[in-house]
């Protein structure tokens, strides 16, 4: 007979629990069904076959219903061999003959069903897609003439290397939150600084939550008025040294402080204060390289009345936990105090 399908394979997906499957394509015997549970192969024995020979098919019944929602493929799997065998001067009956000739048609449609599910190269290609052998620590990748595959060392810190990525690369819209798999990008795998004590994380950022004692830099004894100064941890070298810095981990690049400040004018001449601060590495700071980050002013006033400001800040630090500051007065105050308290980091 005739072979008038191309097809060797059914498959069946998110089925409620059943045991009926058919299929439509010619079976001659038993043993050339194989019958997959979500890409597992089921034993002979868990299953029955209905219509063998029939070209227009059958069912396969499972012994115990399928489980829902489990993939099932029914596929005709023929052995690769050839078993009529013509002697001399014998007859040459048709059915033989037809026989031998759609076996080679069923093996030529199983070969094309797994060719159909393979990687390969489009029709205009010239390329080379023979595989070299593993070699551990690399990937599969082009060769520099885009023509053959090779193993490639794995770049430093990933497979994607430090700065691949850049605004220019990445096309607007191309990363979304239904593209990356939820839980996928966690703290841990972002290689944050563990969180210190007596602090609150949130991605990079780390808060201090108040409940050990922090000490305080008094800025109005320890700075001299109208220059720049260093501030930094236990060793850094900084003209001032706080030992609260001292816990801040190596990639601490932002520090959060509280700055409280009051002031007394005492006299009919009004004062202020103003405090400048940039990153400890800065040798000189100029106009462009500093920033404004306190004000305190106190209305001329013999009486003695207190003038109070806060403020909360971000200050750059320097790779070694170090910034600079610069406090200026102006005026003649009878009273001038500026504490900067500590309330947290920003890591890169």
């Amino acid at each position: 007979m005739t072979v008038a399908t191309t097809s060797n394979k059914k498959t069946y997906s998110g089925l409620i629990a059943q045991n009926t499957f058919g299929y439509d394509f010619r079976v001659d015997v038993k043993a050339d069904m194989e019958v997959y549970f979500s890409d597992v192969l089921q034993a002979p024995g868990d299953w029955t076959i209905t219509n063998l020979t029939n070209p227009g098919g059958g069912n396969v019944v499972l012994n115990t219903p399928l489980v829902a929602n489990t993939t099932i493929v029914l596929l005709r799997n023929v052995a690769q061999t050839q078993g009529v065998d013509y002697q001399p001067l014998d007859a040459f009956p048709a059915d033989t003959h037809e026989a031998a000739l759609d076996r080679l048609t069923f093996i030529c449609q199983q070969l094309e069903e797994q060719y159909d599910r393979s990687l390969r190269a489009s029709v205009s290609s010239n390329i080379d897609t023979a595989l070299p052998a593993p070699v551990a620590e690399t990937v599969l990748g082009w060769n520099a003439t885009e023509d053959a595959i090779i193993n490639q060392p794995v770049p430093t810190g990933g497979i994607v290397s430090d700065g691949s990525i850049t605004a220019v690369k990445l096309a607007a819209n191309a990363v979304t939150t239904a593209k990356i798999l939820d839980g996928a990008v966690t703290n841990a795998k972002r290689t944050y600084p563990a969180q210190l004590t007596n602090h609150v994380r949130a991605g990079n950022t780390q808060i201090y939550n108040g409940e050990a004692v922090q000490t305080d830099f008094d800025a109005d004894s320890s700075l001299v008025d109208a220059a720049w100064e260093s501030v930094g941890p236990t060793g850094s070298g900084a003209d001032n040294i706080w030992a609260t810095l001292d816990q801040l981990p190596a990639s601490a690049r932002i520090l959060i402080l509280d700055i409280e400040g009051t002031l007394v004018s005492g006299s009919a001449v009004g004062v202020s204060t103003i405090i400048h601060v940039t990153s400890g590495n800065i040798a000189v700071p100029n106009v462009a390289d500093r920033t404004r980050v306190f004000l305190m002013a106190a209305d001329p006033d013999a009486s003695g009345e207190v003038y109070g400001q806060s403020a909360q800040v971000m200050i750059p630090l320097h790779t070694d936990q170090t910034f600079k500051i610069y406090k200026d007065t102006a005026g003649a105050p009878s009273t001038e105090n500026i504490t900067l308290k500590y309330r947290g980091f920003m890591t890169d």
